[in-house]
């Protein structure tokens, strides 16, 4: 059975940095889409749909991901122009730094690799291995 868990938006950082999804637990992470995707100019995922990850917390971004697929090399995240415009990403969307596992079941097919996560749009947090629903609320 299912168990549901109601966590406060503004408490969420404390709650991801805290041990209780930690350990290599498997968390799908679900929030809403602020643009349309599109392949080929069509749009395959209209703004506001779900996007949906499997997703672990790692504590130590320091060393490469175990398929060596990212190596920290004290660059920028999402290929921004400057540091100022990722310190005001960061900002604006609260982003939390999680690790995909997905490999080929990823929609780009990568292997393991960061996620920047909106903790400003969360909705919920599943705990896999505890079937645990952390639904998000204001």
């Amino acid at each position: 059975m299912v168990q549901i868990v109601r966590i406060k938006r503004k408490d969420l950082v404390e709650f991801l940095k805290a041990d209780t999804l930690r350990k290599g637990k498997m968390l799908l992470v679900t929030w809403p889409r602020l643009t349309d995707k599109k392949v080929n100019g069509e749009i395959v995922e209209p703004k506001g749909s779900a996007i949906q990850r499997r997703l672990i917390l790692r504590s130590d971004w320091s060393k490469p991901t175990p398929s060596g697929s990212f190596e920290p090399k004290g660059g920028r995240m999402f290929n921004a122009s400057s540091d100022s415009v990722v310190k005001t990403a960061k900002e604006k969307h609260n982003l939390f730094l999680f690790m995909s596992l997905e490999g080929v079941t990823h929609p780009q097919g990568e292997s393991d690799h960061p996620v920047n996560v909106p903790l400003d749009r969360v909705n919920e947090i599943q705990d896999t291995k505890e079937s645990v629903i952390y639904r998000v609320v204001e």
